[in-house]
């Protein structure tokens, strides 16, 4: 019994390595390219949504800029795009806030952040 028991206990962590190492393989090559499209997705539909809303409010085609990443993309192990909102009137410009803020049930499924910063000190 032991004969059969002690070369199956040599291969396990041999086999272990190589079903994580599959496993990584998967998500890294089919589960992690969807879900960062998906999100870039929502936000780009945000900012869609975002410019229609200035457009009926009267605002411009430049009131709305972006998704774009910001200069450090990458912070505390999240991935970031920011949506710059500008306009001379603050209570259209609240209003498209407002409209952002409806979306976030859409975004939180989608396990996405939304951060509204009224007046940025930085754009980092």
């Amino acid at each position: 019994m032991l004969g059969l028991v002690l070369p199956s206990l040599a291969f396990y962590p041999t086999m272990v390595d190589a079903a994580d190492r599959a496993r990584r393989s998967l998500v890294e090559s089919v589960y992690a390219p969807e879900v960062l499209d998906q999100r870039r997705t929502l936000q780009s539909r945000l900012a869609a949504t975002l410019r229609e809303q200035a457009g009926v409010l009267g605002l411009g085609a430049g009131a709305v800029l972006g998704p774009a990443a910001p200069p450090i993309e990458r912070l505390r192990g999240r991935h970031r795009r920011q949506i710059l909102l500008r306009h001379a009137d603050v209570r259209s410009l609240r209003a498209l806030a407002r409209r952002a803020r409806a979306e976030e049930g859409a975004l939180r499924r989608a396990r996405v952040r939304l951060a509204i910063d009224v007046d940025p000190y930085s754009m980092l």
